[in-house]
């Protein structure tokens, strides 16, 4: 992703671990555990864990009807 945005990474920060590191960090376990992803809400309405449930492939069954997946993968088709 670095190399993608124009910004790779150096041998250095490969070598030193830069990579796993940064990787670590944006890992969706860690990402759950940070206490402003745990409380709070936006605008009073939704709760910010709402926006972290497994991070495992295919829970979205566990979430969305066949309706709403076809209404996304349509809106997806058209962008």
């Amino acid at each position: 992703m670095a190399e993608f945005m124009g910004v790779p990474f150096s041998a250095d920060e490969v070598r030193l671990g830069g990579v796993e590191e940064i990787a670590k960090l944006c890992s969706i376990e860690k990402l759950k555990s940070l206490k402003v992803n745990k409380e709070g809400n936006r605008k009073g309405i939704i709760k910010n864990s709402s926006f972290y449930r497994k991070g495992e492939v295919g829970d979205w069954n566990n979430h969305l009807s066949p309706s709403m997946a076809d209404r996304i993968d349509k809106l997806l088709e058209e962008s």
